[in-house]
């Protein structure tokens, strides 16, 4: 219910004080999710300073109204005090970039042009790994899940100048998903990665895609098969059909051999300025790869994905796994 009451919606900070709670809420999503009894609706409306003794009389009718409701506030207040400690986590964690969905893109931070890119993938796919790898060169050894979503900006030169990718790198594990639908707001853009030494990681691609399609309507979507760089792979090229049915760009990639490193963020940056001539004119200062993917490997790869591009499409995914 929570993530539902963040879709689709510009936030809208509400401050709602109820049994010493101090609660942000996106107040129009939330009626409209059904996610507040009426009578809560009504009390956190934005609202002039009253004097001690009005204010002492909306107390009481508050509580009143909440012990009609019982069961059902005290079930929405749990929720409440959820979301209070989420917001309170990641505002107030210096490992986190929070930034309000609605401040992108319409707040431009820099002189040339930025674009909203949201990250998605079930967790352990490697988005986090992949964005580090271009933000510091470093690779990523050792696995800490996302919580909340990190927000890191990355610039590329390019022939037609310098532009920028907020990227919004959300939580993959679904007890760190917090406000999920809410980084999406905005978005201009999405990578949605899977792990091709994981099957359901792939399988999960068509909840990600949909889930991103609800709130960013008609974006560029890039689908990025990582960790092709070890050998015995569960999601064969063959077996990878989402992209097709959805008309994605699709590129496998290995963040720890920076194998089509770059390709995502270039496909993204040709349809975002509609020019399919622009190119990057200087690669970022990369640490030397952990694994190398041989010209042979590479090849193979590459052929591997045309065969499948030229096989008809099975009725259901879960056929290609047949």
């Amino acid at each position: 219910m929570i993530v539902d009451a963040f879709a689709a919606r510009d936030i809208v900070r509400v401050l709602y004080e109820s049994k010493g709670l101090l609660i942000q809420l996106n107040l129009d999503a939330t009626q409209a999710a059904g996610c507040l009894p009426s009578s809560l609706c009504d009390i956190s409306q934005p609202h002039t300073k009253r004097d001690d003794g009005e204010s002492e009389n909306q107390n009481k009718e508050l509580v009143s109204s909440m012990n009609e409701h019982n069961d059902e506030t005290e079930t929405e207040l749990h929720n409440f005090e959820r979301l209070e400690i989420e917001i309170s986590f990641y505002t107030n964690n210096p490992r986190f970039t929070h930034i309000a969905p609605a401040a992108l893109p319409n707040q431009q931070t820099v002189d040339y042009p930025s674009f909203k890119l949201v990250i998605v993938g079930d967790g352990g796919t490697g988005k986090t790994t992949f964005v580090k790898r271009h933000l510091t060169g470093e690779f990523e050894k050792k696995y800490e899940p996302t919580i909340g979503v990190e927000v890191h900006p990355l610039d590329f030169f390019t022939n037609c100048g310098k532009i920028r990718f907020y990227c919004w790198d959300t939580a993959g594990q679904e007890k760190f998903g917090g406000l999920r639908d809410g980084y999406y707001i905005h978005g201009q853009c999405a990578i949605i990665m899977f792990d091709v030494t994981a099957r359901l990681t792939y399988k999960n691609v068509p909840t990600w895609h949909r889930d991103l399609c609800r709130v960013c309507e008609n974006i560029p979507i890039v689908l990025c098969g990582n960790k092709v760089d070890v050998k015995n792979r569960q999601v064969k090229a063959k077996q990878v059909t989402f992209h097709r049915k959805k008309n994605l760009q699709y590129y496998e990639i290995s963040a720890k051999s920076n194998y089509n490193f770059e390709k995502p963020f270039l496909y993204l940056a040709r349809k975002l300025a509609g020019d399919q001539n622009l190119h990057f004119v200087e690669s970022p200062a990369l640490a030397p790869p952990e694994v190398q993917i041989d010209l042979a490997a590479q090849q193979q790869h590459e052929a591997e994905l045309a065969a499948a591009a030229s096989q008809p499409l099975p009725d259901d995914d879960d056929d290609a796994f047949e």
